[in-house]
């Protein structure tokens, strides 16, 4: 059994709901730069700029939320936090360089990552449900 199972089962309300939220994060950074990328499109520097901002606003709560102190998710933990950085560091490219490729990248990437959380959700309740 995964240690995410484990997590679940030991947690389900509570876990399902915080899954639920950082999914619900991750949709909203998502929208955030589908706002850049139509900024960009219509040369609108500063709602781009401020959509970056607001997406990443959403990257500093996950990582900032990050349980980097229990050893059973410092691997995770660590994993995620780099990802931020390279998700950052698109962010600040998108600003700098202004081209929509940077800013789908992105987005395809945040939603790859919902994507997997949301797998991971639905794992875990398939472990933890009685099979009928």
């Amino acid at each position: 059994m995964s240690y995410a199972t484990k997590l679940y089962q030991k947690n389900s309300t509570n876990h399902a709901q915080a899954i639920d939220l950082v999914i619900d994060i991750y949709d909203e950074a998502v929208n955030a730069l589908e706002e850049a990328l139509q900024a960009i499109n219509d040369n609108r520097i500063q709602d781009r700029f401020m959509a970056t901002e607001k997406a990443r606003k959403y990257l500093i709560g996950l990582s900032s939320s990050l349980n980097k102190n229990n050893e059973e998710t410092q691997t995770l933990s660590k994993t995620l936090e780099n990802y931020y950085v390279v998700i950052n560091d698109l962010l600040t490219r998108i600003n700098v360089y202004n081209k929509p490729e940077t800013c789908l990248a992105a987005i395809q990437s945040l939603k790859e990552m919902a994507e997997c959380w949301r797998e991971v959700k639905s794992t875990a309740q398939e472990e933890v449900s009685p099979q009928i």
